[in-house]
């Protein structure tokens, strides 16, 4: 019967069949009560391979990889006291690849990339990175 899930159980070695109904009708499709999603371990929330690349006379490339998905922020500006500067993506993802543009040629830049988790909320940085435009 196609309404019905067949169980084998052994006993002194002689297989008996037992018949269970599936849903409380006959066709009928089981009721879903609640959802118990998938835990997965949580890793530690890191940040690596940060880094500035690729500089130019007006635009340098920021790169970096976290753990879990996360934002990508940068604040970089002409001196420590004036990181004012802000490039930011809320879009959650692991690789991030960003272009700082807008820059002068010939100028010594110092930028600082974050990225807050999407799994702890939790925000991380790098240390601060220098870089001279050609």
């Amino acid at each position: 019967d196609p309404n019905f899930n067949t169980n084998f159980e052994l006993t002194d070695f002689e297989i008996s069949v037992k018949e269970i109904p599936i849903g409380k009708f006959a066709g009928e499709p089981l009721e879903i009560i609640e959802e118990i999603p998938q835990s997965e371990p949580i890793v530690p929330f890191e940040m690596q391979l940060d880094m500035i690349g690729e500089v130019q006379a007006t635009q340098s490339r920021a790169v970096w990889w976290t753990s879990h998905l996360a934002t990508t922020k940068i604040i970089y500006g002409t001196s420590l006291s004036e990181m004012v500067n802000v490039i930011e993506d809320l879009t959650f993802i692991q690789f991030h690849d960003k272009i700082i543009s807008g820059l002068s040629a010939d100028t010594t830049y110092y930028a600082q990339f974050y990225s807050t988790s999407k799994i702890t909320g939790q925000t991380i940085s790098s240390n601060i990175k220098s870089f001279k435009t050609s």
